[in-house]
């Protein structure tokens, strides 16, 4: 792969002037693709409508949500930081990963007709092989930088295989060749897919005045009607996931009255449902998908 192949790809998706739509960084290996893009807002000015995409082969210190480290396959997975200006309210910029994770789940579900769903608030999941598995991830950040408009960052990991995974990770993880084994894309069309899907869903939600809809969002949402526990740092919560609240928490059905309130926490950390699944990345080793 190389930033021409990435190019010509997106041009092969539709794109009809990748020049003045793209700023496009490739790297063979870094340490985080977050850290990049950053690095090269702030190095660039102004992007004047343009998207930053800055994809790699292989990271070494790839961030999921909290500070937990994200594992891919070298070569083997999608590990991309899109970025743009956006006039997005600071406080809604964090439904960034609901959006862009339900986005990508329809995507993903469309391509390989596969039932894939968004576990609060930034995995997609399948079930393969009996038991729930880690497809991708995003990473939804906000870098301000002096005297110019902040820049909004989405960072995807999405993995097209796993057998370069240790076997403790690859019995939580799956890879798109595993849902359709004649899948033969490449990576530069696997990332233009990506980004393509990202920037419309992102240009969907600015057209709606960055309106967050708490029903289009819990139609793949992994879990719903589920009993679940949420760790709030220090304590849990229990009940039935109902769904989600318009500022994007989930909306948890108490189990001692039946009323759905809204819960924010740091992480779902159980749910009673069949297949099994697997807890999340932070309380073992990670079961990562790339990230960024």
């Amino acid at each position: 792969m190389s930033r021409a192949a990435i190019a010509d790809a997106l041009a092969r998706a539709g794109d009809a002037d990748v020049a003045s739509r793209w700023l496009i960084d490739w790297l063979d290996e870094t340490d985080s693709t977050q850290r990049v893009a950053a690095t090269i807002g702030a190095r660039v000015g102004p992007l004047r409508g343009r998207w930053l995409l800055v994809a790699t082969a292989r990271q070494e210190a790839g961030r999921g949500r909290g500070g937990a480290r994200w594992e891919a396959a070298a070569g083997e997975a999608v590990l991309v930081t899109l970025a743009a200006e956006l006039d997005a309210p600071g406080e809604q910029w964090p439904l960034a990963s609901l959006v862009v994770g339900a986005a990508l789940a329809d995507a993903i579900a469309a391509r390989t007709g596969t039932d894939v769903r968004w576990k609060w608030p930034n995995d997609l999941l399948v079930v393969h092989e009996g038991r729930w598995r880690k497809l991708a991830g995003c990473l939804a950040e906000r870098v301000e930088r002096p005297g110019l408009s902040p820049l909004w960052l989405i960072g995807i990991g999405l993995n097209r295989d796993t057998d370069g995974l240790p076997e403790a990770l690859r019995r939580h993880t799956v890879g798109l060749r595993a849902l359709g084994p004649h899948d033969a894309s490449t990576l530069e069309s696997l990332v233009a897919e990506v980004a393509g899907v990202v920037r419309d869903a992102v240009t969907a939600w600015r057209a709606s005045n960055w309106r967050f809809d708490p029903d289009v969002h819990t139609e793949r949402l992994a879990f719903r009607g589920a009993h679940i526990r949420c760790d709030l740092g220090g304590s849990e919560r229990e009940g039935v996931l109902v769904g989600l609240h318009v500022d994007g928490a989930l909306l948890l059905a108490d189990t001692a009255d039946g009323v759905p309130r809204p819960c924010l926490p740091l992480a779902i950390v159980g749910a009673d449902v069949e297949p099994p699944w697997h807890p999340p990345a932070r309380l073992r080793p990670d079961p990562g998908s790339g990230g960024s």
